[in-house]
């Protein structure tokens, strides 16, 4: 019993170390997004999100941004403004 529940809290552990150094992402397994240069005179925010694996492309309408579409295997979103928290990731 003792063991079960050892195994149990180190694969929590793993779990919880693995979401807060951001693996799934870094492995490309989950979509993430970045920042980027707004075009001149735009005063959004723009982002470059990179698909994953498993989650494919993150969705930003829900925060009421817009696709702008897709360049270099990204997509573009613009968003009127700014996003408290970086989307994508898990």
């Amino acid at each position: 019993m003792l063991r079960i529940f050892f195994v149990g809290a180190a694969i929590f552990a793993a779990f919880a170390v693995a979401k807060h150094e951001n693996w799934l992402a870094r492995a490309g397994l989950v979509g993430t997004c970045q920042v980027v240069p707004a075009p001149y005179g735009d005063t959004s925010q723009w982002w470059s999100c990179k698909q994953g694996l498993i989650t494919g492309f993150p969705v930003l309408t829900q925060d009421q941004c817009d696709s702008q579409g897709f360049a270099a295997a990204r997509e573009l979103w613009r968003c009127p403004t700014p996003l408290s928290q970086t989307p994508g990731g898990v």
